[in-house]
């Protein structure tokens, strides 16, 4: 299984504990427990700010490569 990671922005909360890096499969799980969500409106706006999220540095062309798919 490969062992992806992506970095964090400066955050207090994580480099208190010298986090740095966390594996990308970690940051996307929360993408999939969102398509869970009742209102489907919430599911897709918090499913592409978690895809967003793990995409880490590459997260812009992540969202525009997601917003020139939408019709």
């Amino acid at each position: 299984m490969p062992h992806t990671t992506i970095s964090l922005s400066p955050d207090p909360v994580f480099s208190a504990f010298g986090v740095t890096e966390v594996l990308r499969q970690a940051v996307a799980f929360p993408a999939l427990v969102a398509l869970a969500n009742h209102d489907p409106l919430a599911a897709t706006i918090d499913t592409v700010r978690d895809a967003a999220i793990a995409h880490g540095d590459d997260r812009d062309n992540f969202l525009t490569e997601a917003h020139a798919a939408l019709p």
